[in-house]
């Protein structure tokens, strides 16, 4: 999965990237830039939400000393001061559930040394080893090897 914070640092090189994959791995990363932009948003009211409340915590404690009676006025606004943190911690936590899930579908780029390509028949034979053994008979998959093996059971599975 691709880390929030470097795609938001840098949201056009991944972009640039991804284009090297297709047209789908940018159309897959493109939910995620308002994502980001609004997560920030609500990061930003969070914090001077907190900050009110914070505030409103020490105005009062200072009434309790001087005024008691304008104590209760002060509680019912930190109250709702409260609430709208915990709408909006909500809220918050809505938004980066979505980047998250949008950013498991969103492929990883490619390296810069690895050529460009439409599918894997474009791909490039970088080094092998050794030859490769003619074995006389047609080589069956691991699945059909593991099953007549006795060692992996689908219908169980």
């Amino acid at each position: 999965m691709l880390d929030l914070r470097a795609v938001a640092q840098d949201y056009e090189s991944f972009e640039r990237k991804l284009a090297r994959r297709g047209e789908g791995a940018v159309a897959a990363l493109a939910p995620v830039r308002p994502l980001a932009a609004r997560r920030r948003e609500l990061n930003l009211a969070l914090e001077k939400q907190k900050k009110e409340q914070g505030d409103a915590n020490a105005k009062i404690r200072e009434l309790a000393k001087t005024d008691k009676g304008a104590v209760e006025g002060a509680r019912a606004a930190l109250r709702a001061l409260g609430d709208e943190v915990k709408k909006t911690e909500q809220e918050l936590s809505g938004v980066e559930a979505e980047i998250e899930r949008l950013l498991l579908l969103v492929p990883n780029p490619p390296h810069e040394s690895v050529p460009d390509g439409k599918d894997e028949k474009d791909n490039q034979v970088v080094r092998s080893w050794g030859e490769k053994k003619d074995l006389g008979f047609a080589a069956r998959p691991h699945w059909e090897l593991g099953e007549a093996l006795g060692i992996l059971e689908w219908q169980q599975a």
